[in-house]
């Protein structure tokens, strides 16, 4: 499982010690992207590509990595409107 922290916690609502551990989720995951992929992304998805083929196109071996910066680039505004159908 992911990396824990061992450091105190404590809920916000009542101030008490939490009794459970924070865990990093994604650990082995790469988030670091040059500009021109995540363009490249942009492009793509825009334009219905098959998330696996854009990771295979920028050699990524973890689809979810691309799968995450669209998600990030959604929340950047960064992407067009997917228009017409599907192909």
């Amino acid at each position: 499982m992911g990396r824990t922290n061992h450091t105190a916690h404590y809920r916000k609502d009542t101030g008490k010690k939490r009794s459970d551990r924070k865990i990093t989720i994604l650990e082995n995951s790469d988030f670091e992207f040059w500009e021109s992929e995540l363009n490249l992304i942009a492009e793509k998805f825009t334009c219905y590509e098959d998330i696996v083929r854009i990771a295979e196109e920028i050699n990524r071996t973890d689809p979810d990595e691309v799968m995450l910066a669209v998600v990030h680039l959604a929340k950047e505004n960064k992407l067009k409107n997917r228009k017409g159908k599907k192909r």
